[in-house]
C-alpha cells in the first residue's frame, strides 16, 4: 500500500508539473509574439501537447477522450460543425481550391486543438494558477515597449525582422488578454498592480502602428465601466451592436471613406486606413453578383489573380453576365491577401449562408457566457468586443494564428474561472444565472 501511495503521489506531480508548463507557455504567448509573429499556433500545440500529457499521467486519459467526443453535442459545437461543412461544400466553387483547402485543415486543426485544451482544463486543471497570466502579461507590455520605442532591438539581436508593424500581433494580443488580467489582479484585491498592468499595457499598445489594437483598447476601456456596473445589459447590447456590424458591414464597407470624418483619413493616413477601405468598397461592391453562396472559401487571397483570367468566366460567369470590368486600380485594390475584414470576408465568400451560421454562432456564444459568474462576465464581453473590432479592420477569417489566438484567450478564461474567489459585493439586479447556480459555469 505504501508504495501505491508514493506512486500515486508521483503521478500527481508529473500532472502538476505538465500542467504548469502548459499555463505557462499560454501566458508567455503574447510576449512571444513580439519577436515571433507566428507563434499562436505553435503556442497552442505545445499547450494542448502538455495538457494532454498531463490528463493521460494524471490517469484521464480515456476520460479526456470521452469529455472531448461529447462536447460535439453542445448547440456550439454542432453550429461549428455545420458552418465547417459549408466552408469545405465552397471548394467546389472557389476559384482557387488548392489553396483554400490547406485553409479549411488549418481551420479544423485549429478548432479540433481548442476543444482539446478546453476539454482538458474542464477535466482537471489546477485551481490556484491563473496569478501567472498578469505577471506574463506585464512581461509581454515591457517587451513590446522596449521594442517599439528602441527600433525593435530585440527583434535585431534574436534576427526576426525589425519592420515596426510586426509589433502589432503583440500588441493584439495584450488588448485580448488584458480584461481578464485585470479581472484576476480585482479578485485578488491587488491594487496596485492592477493600476501598473493597465498603465503599461495601454502605453505600450498605444506605441505601437497597429490602429487594430489602439481601436479595441480605447473601446474597452470606455464600455468597461457599464460593463462592470450592468454586466448583463452590457454584455446583450455589445450582443445587438456586433450582430448588427455584420448583418449592415457590406453597406458600411462600400461607404466606410465617406462615414469616417476627415480628420481620422489625416491621421492614421492613406496607406493605413484609406487605402484599406478603398479595398473594401471593392469587395462590398462584387458581393451582390453572388450573394446566396459566396465566392468561395479563400476566394479573396489575391482576387486580382484570378479576376482577370478565365477562371472567372468558368466559376462565376454572373460577373461577365452583368458586364462587370476592373481598371488597373480596382486590380491593386483587391491584390491583397484578404479584405482585412473579417465579416466582410465571410460576406465575399459564403454570402447570406456564411453570415447566417456566423450570427447563429456569434448569438450561441454570447448565450453561453451569460452562465458566467458576474465577476468575469464584463470581461469576457470586452473581449469578445475587442475581437470583433479588430477582427473588422485587422485581419483575415482563415489565418491560424489569429484563430489559434482566439483559443489561447478562451482557454485562459477556463482556466480562471478554476482560480478560488474572493467575495465581491454585488447588487442581486446584477447578478447571472452562474451566480445562483456555480456549476453552469463549468
Amino acid at each position: 500500500m505504501p508504495s501505491v501511495t508514493i506512486d500515486r503521489r508521483e503521478e500527481q506531480g508529473a500532472a502538476g508539473r505538465l500542467w504548469y508548463a502548459a499555463i505557462c507557455v499560454l501566458a508567455l504567448t503574447p510576449a512571444v509574439l513580439v519577436v515571433w509573429r507566428q507563434f499562436p499556433p505553435v503556442s497552442a500545440g505545445l499547450v494542448v501537447l502538455l495538457m494532454v500529457l498531463a490528463s493521460w499521467q494524471a490517469g484521464q486519459g480515456q476520460a479526456l477522450l470521452r469529455a472531448t467526443v461529447t462536447s460535439l453535442r453542445s448547440p456550439g459545437l454542432v453550429l461549428a460543425l455545420m458552418a465547417l461543412a459549408y466552408i469545405t461544400l465552397s471548394l467546389a466553387w472557389t476559384p482557387g481550391p488548392e489553396r483554400a483547402l490547406t485553409r479549411v485543415i488549418d481551420v479544423a486543426l485549429t478548432g479540433l486543438v481548442i476543444l482539446v485544451m478546453i476539454a482538458a482544463v474542464r477535466l482537471g486543471a489546477p485551481a490556484n494558477l491563473s496569478s501567472i497570466f498578469p505577471v506574463a502579461l506585464g512581461l509581454a507590455a515591457v517587451l513590446l515597449l522596449v521594442n517599439a520605442h528602441f527600433d525593435s532591438v530585440l527583434n535585431d539581436v534574436l534576427g526576426r525582422g525589425n519592420r515596426p508593424s510586426h509589433l502589432n500581433r503583440s500588441a493584439v494580443a495584450i488588448v485580448l488578454f488584458l480584461p481578464l488580467c485585470l479581472t484576476i489582479l480585482y479578485l485578488a484585491q491587488r491594487w496596485l498592480a492592477l493600476i501598473a498592468l493597465a498603465t503599461i499595457a495601454a502605453v505600450a499598445v498605444l506605441g505601437t502602428e497597429s490602429w487594430a489594437a489602439r481601436l479595441s483598447l480605447v473601446a474597452i476601456a470606455l464600455l468597461a465601466p457599464l460593463a462592470w456596473r450592468w454586466p448583463l445589459l452590457t454584455h446583450r447590447v455589445v450582443l445587438g451592436g456586433i450582430v448588427t456590424g455584420i448583418l449592415l458591414m457590406p453597406a458600411i464597407a462600400f461607404h466606410a471613406n465617406d462615414l469616417l470624418p476627415a480628420w481620422t483619413h489625416q491621421k492614421m493616413g492613406y496607406a493605413s486606413l484609406t487605402i484599406r477601405a478603398e479595398a473594401w468598397h471593392e469587395y462590398a461592391a462584387m458581393i451582390p453578383f453572388r450573394p446566396l453562396l459566396g465566392f468561395g472559401v479563400e476566394a479573396s487571397h489575391n482576387v486580382a489573380t484570378w479576376i482577370t483570367t478565365d477562371v472567372i468566366r468558368e466559376a462565376h460567369p454572373t460577373l461577365h453576365t452583368h458586364g462587370t470590368s476592373f481598371d488597373a486600380q480596382q486590380i491593386m485594390l483587391m491584390s491583397f491577401y484578404h479584405p482585412h475584414n473579417m465579416p466582410l470576408q465571410i460576406w465575399f465568400e459564403l454570402g447570406v449562408v456564411g453570415i447566417g451560421l456566423t450570427l447563429l454562432l456569434v448569438y450561441v456564444v454570447f448565450r453561453r457566457l451569460e452562465r458566467m459568474p458576474r465577476t468575469y462576465l464584463p470581461a469576457a464581453t470586452l473581449t469578445a468586443l475587442g475581437i470583433f473590432l479588430i477582427a473588422s479592420v485587422g485581419f483575415g477569417a482563415w489565418v491560424a494564428w489569429w484563430l489559434s489566438l482566439w483559443g489561447l484567450v478562451t482557454v485562459a478564461f477556463q482556466l480562471s474561472l478554476r482560480q478560488p474567489m474572493r467575495p465581491v459585493h454585488t447588487t442581486s439586479d446584477q447578478q447571472t444565472p452562474a451566480q445562483a447556480n456555480p456549476s453552469t459555469a463549468k
